[in-house]
């Protein structure tokens, strides 16, 4: 239950063991129904601000599986007029955008890793897209 009814129109200090405002049906810790039950969860942030550093670190990843999805598109589309999808995957531009594409989302999960060797092993892979797209350049 989420002590004195977070259903009030003004901010209501709640007795956790450390108080925060129960703003809209939140608490830090516990959100609350409109019934007063709790939903558990951490609710919104306290800020209310949008986190653009998370906007931008996870529409790395986004643009990085956009990327891949345009260049695989492409592949399709060139193999379904003439040449077939597996001959069209071996040109070069396209396993170059799917380098690039897969450096940007690798880079992203990187960035939005929680623990040390989440982010230690999706950088492993950054790396590696990386040094593959540059040695697919190199090539040209």
């Amino acid at each position: 239950m989420c002590p004195n009814s977070c259903l009030n129109s003004r901010p209501v200090l709640v007795k956790w063991p450390v108080a925060q405002p129960c703003m809209l049906g939140y608490h830090r810790d516990t959100a609350c129904t409109a019934e007063g039950g709790s939903l558990g969860g951490n609710g919104p942030p306290e800020t209310g601000m949008i986190d653009l550093g998370a906007v931008l670190v996870n529409g790395l990843w986004i643009l990085g599986l956009a990327v891949v999805l345009a260049v695989l598109s492409q592949a399709y589309a060139f193999g379904t007029h003439g040449t077939g999808f597996r001959a069209a995957m071996q040109r070069q531009h396209v396993q170059q955008g799917l380098a690039i594409g897969l450096v940007l989302f690798c880079a992203g999960m990187a960035a939005t890793g929680r623990v040390w060797w989440d982010r230690l092993l999706w950088g492993a892979l950054t790396v590696g897209w990386a040094v593959r797209t540059w040695a697919l350049g190199r090539r040209r």
